[in-house]
């Protein structure tokens, strides 16, 4: 992150986004974080501005996962303000590698799969999940919601 220009290496990950330690350059030169302090409200609308303030609301990542990618788990949007606010208390610096909350923010995520891929989601109870996806009443949830409940597996797959 952080960098205006692609190596001439292999690369797994692409962030885009406005993080303070990395903002995406936008065209005229202009950083994407200095767009939504300029404008927040036509950069980044009425309703997220409201909901989230003059932030973007995430990081978008674009992954090329060659091979199996590191377990990752992120802690909620209180955990993560708390644990911001404690570092920041002690004085530790946004950049030293003992620090662990780089923002206040949590990390939700999404996969968006372009290929095959085969992913590890979660680790909540089977059963908790039946019941979120069965309270949806999504009909083309149900078949997913047995084979939850059935010990079975749920295979997701894609098209071109």
């Amino acid at each position: 992150m952080g960098r205006a220009y692609p190596t001439d290496d292999p690369e797994a990950e692409l962030w885009l986004g406005a993080h303070p330690n990395g903002p995406s350059v936008l065209q005229c030169g202009d950083t994407l974080a200095d767009a939504i302090a300029e404008s927040p409200e036509s950069t980044l609308g009425a309703d997220s501005l409201s909901r989230f303030g003059a932030q973007l609301p995430f990081l978008f990542k674009v992954l090329a996962a060659e091979s199996a990618l590191s377990l990752q788990a992120h802690p909620t949007l209180e955990q993560a303000r708390m644990g911001f606010a404690r570092e920041d208390a002690a004085g530790i610096p946004i950049d030293s590698p003992i620090r662990n909350y780089r923002d206040g923010n949590h990390k939700p995520e999404l996969l968006v799969a372009l290929t095959e891929f085969h992913a590890l989601a979660g680790f909540r109870e089977v059963s908790r999940t039946v019941a979120l996806v069965t309270a949806l009443r999504v009909p083309e949830l149900s078949t997913y919601a047995e084979e939850l409940e059935s010990g079975g597996c749920v295979r997701c797959s894609t098209s071109g």
